[in-house]
């Protein structure tokens, strides 16, 4: 069960005469792990809820209970910390995309590197640069095609002398990327 992590089962004690096989009056409850079944137990074996603590979205069965499930803001009977502890549930964060991804990692992930794009203007420097290129012949980090025009998709570098996305400095040791100069099919 989603609410609880266990919950006590009486036996019912008058299915059985006394002191048969079968009599539990004299034998303690027996505790048994909840289960998920989609369903709450009787009204009767809750207490009346006060929080949505690991109960995002499931309704209440027990009167006087608080709600925590997203129709209970239309009829203003939502737990207290609704909003706060079910916000994660009723608002999930979408899966980081790569450029995110790349900033978290601090490497290449799809087609971004620390969270740059490596596509667009570029400018050769020697100083202060954004990323350590190598130029290499074969397995290469990347494959870029220098144009003239339109560096709009993954691999198309332009050089220009000012206002750059990004820099680069060549260096033949220690490389953040490794990049092989293409004619044909830029990219990854």
């Amino acid at each position: 069960m989603v609410c609880c992590e266990s919950y006590i089962h009486r036996q019912d004690t008058h299915s059985s005469p006394p002191n048969s096989p079968t009599d539990t009056t004299n034998t303690p409850e027996t505790v048994v792990p909840a289960v998920d079944t989609g369903q709450r137990p009787p009204s009767d074996a809750l207490a009346p809820n006060t929080s949505c603590l690991g109960v995002c979205g499931l309704p209440f069965d027990t009167p006087g209970s608080c709600q925590c499930y997203p129709g209970c803001v239309a009829t203003n009977v939502c737990c207290d910390d609704f909003e706060e502890i079910c916000a994660d549930w009723l608002f999930p964060k979408p899966p980081p995309d790569d450029q995110q991804r790349s900033r978290e990692t601090g490497g290449l992930v799809g087609c971004y590197f620390n969270g740059i794009p490596l596509w667009g203007d570029v400018q050769v420097v020697e100083h202060f640069q954004d990323i350590d290129v190598k130029l290499v012949e074969h397995f290469p980090d990347i494959k870029v095609k220098w144009v003239e025009h339109f560096p709009d998709e993954c691999g198309l570098w332009r050089e220009v002398e000012h206002f750059p996305d990004f820099t680069i400095r060549l260096v033949e040791h220690f490389p953040d990327l490794e990049v092989q100069v293409v004619e044909h099919f830029p990219g990854l």
